[in-house]
Formats: structure tokens, sequence, C-alpha cells
């Protein structure tokens, strides 16, 4: 059965026009802990072992997501390099170095609208020893240093998914950033940072180096909530972001549904059948 299913994966994804090795390699629904569903959990390191809070967008206060009660955890805003969130993308190398050089990184999230200014999202600085690499700045766009697109509403559940693909010749392709499936803009990466192996390539698998969400290295970030964290090895294309739509209670959805699965099975009788006459 399990070469039956690798069989109806491989079809799938070349189908669907992603790599072979395509796959979620770290899934997080902060379910009153830090537990992942898939891959390795999330670390607090500092003010957020203390500032984190498990609770329900009832007990907070927060509006429902998709008209449905979720389970959700409130991050604190963290000062220093040593506070925040450890996440192991549990990616293996991929591209021309020995880095994570294509990937994506889609949050279910809600800033209220006393959190301003810049508030760091993602950093892939192992110490987390400069800039967060994914920011919302002032006035609500994400992205980084070479640009900031849409906008992330306050008192608003988003899903937010940033798309990198160091090993695109084209820098308009690089560093992509989707609010609620929408495609909202790109960021230009400085030169000297946007190559593969460069500063937003992550650490492979077994390194034991993580990256870091909600964190910052001099306190750029601010309170908020988070429901569903997911990480890909690969980079997702704009009709599969598009797919993933706005935020649910439930958390981001996997590849791979029941319809999709249901698919498959029929691409690979009817093969059989074709084989057959």
């Amino acid at each position: 059965m399990k070469r039956i299913l690798t069989s109806i994966t491989g079809i799938l994804l070349l189908s669907l026009g992603m790599p072979a090795h395509a796959a979620i390699t770290g899934q997080w629904q902060f379910d009153g802990d830090y537990s992942p569903q898939i891959g390795s959990a999330i670390v607090p390191q500092g003010t957020a072992v203390s500032g984190s809070v498990f609770g329900t967008t009832t007990s907070f206060g927060l509006p429902a997501i998709g008209g449905q009660v979720a389970q959700v955890m409130m991050f604190p805003k963290v000062l220093t390099t040593a506070d925040g969130y450890q996440m192991f993308p549990g990616a293996a190398a991929n591209g021309s170095t020995s880095d994570v050089n294509q990937y994506s990184l889609i949050m279910d999230i809600l800033y209220p609208s006393a959190s301003t200014g810049f508030r760091g999202l993602f950093q892939t600085s192992a110490g987390n020893a400069n800039d967060a690499d994914w920011f919302v700045n002032g006035s609500n766009g994400i992205g980084s240093n070479g640009g900031y697109n849409g906008n992330l509403t306050a008192d608003t559940w988003h899903r937010i998914a940033l798309v990198v693909d160091l090993e695109q010749t084209d820098t308009t392709k690089k560093y992509l950033n989707y609010i609620d499936g929408a495609f909202v803009g790109y960021s230009v990466l400085r030169s000297t940072e946007n190559a593969p192996g460069g500063r937003y390539a992550l650490y492979p698998e077994g390194s034991g180096k993580p990256s870091w969400i909600f964190s910052d290295n001099d306190g750029e970030t601010a309170l908020g909530y988070v429901n569903s964290v997911q990480f890909r090895d690969y980079a997702m294309t704009a009709s599969e972001v598009a797919g993933l739509g706005g935020p649910s209670a439930v958390g981001i959805p996997e590849p791979g549904s029941g319809l999709l699965l249901a698919a498959g099975m029929a691409l690979l009788l009817a093969r059989a059948s074709r084989r057959s006459k």
C-alpha cells in the first residue's frame, strides 16, 4: 500500500508541476503547546517562554476564523537576540549549494491595531543576529528591505505566504509575498544577499541550526496571535498558494486531500487499464 501511495504522490506532484521531492517538512497548530503535526517542535526562547499564552479566539476576545472558534497562541513583543521562537524547517538542501534555497512559509496570523511599526515574522539567522528577513512594516505591508506589499489589516485573521526561490535568475521571482491566496508583490533583495546560499537561504536538516519566527535582533516585533504555521521545502506556484485561500480554524491544509487521492487512484487505474489492452 505504501508503494501505491508513493506512486500516487509522484503522479500528482508531476501533474501539478511540482518537484518530485516536494513536501511539507514542518507544520504547527499551537493547540495548547509547541508540538508539531509534522517535523520538530517549536522551541521558545527568553521572554517568549513566559510571554506566550495559549487559548482560543473566544478567550482572547478575537474574531472567529471562518466563523469557527479556533485554538491559537498569543506571542509577545520580544526585544533581544535571545528572545523568540526557534523553528527547525526540516528541509534538505536544494538547488546549487548546500543550503535550502527554495522554500515556502505560510502563517495564519492576526495583529491587533495596537501592534504597529515593523514586526519581524521570519528570521533566517541561526543566532538571530541581524534584522529579520520577513517583516510587516509600519504601513501593514509584508516583505523585506527591497519592498513591502499588500495590506495586512489589523484585528483581522490573514493567511500570509512567503515563497523564496534563490535559484531564479529573475529577481522579480526570488521573493514573493501573498495575502489570503492573492499575490501582492515581490521584494527585490540586495544583490549581495540574493544569491543561492546567501542571506535568505536556510540551514539544511541535520545542521542543528534553527530559523526563528516572530523574532528580530533589536526588538522590531510586536504582540500578535498565530493559529497555524506551515513550511514547505519548495517554492510554491501562484496557483498553489491561491488554492490555500484565506485562514481557517483548522489551520493550513496539506496537499493530497481525499479528492486528490481519489483523482490519483483514478489516474493509476486508467493507466493500468490502458496497459492491459
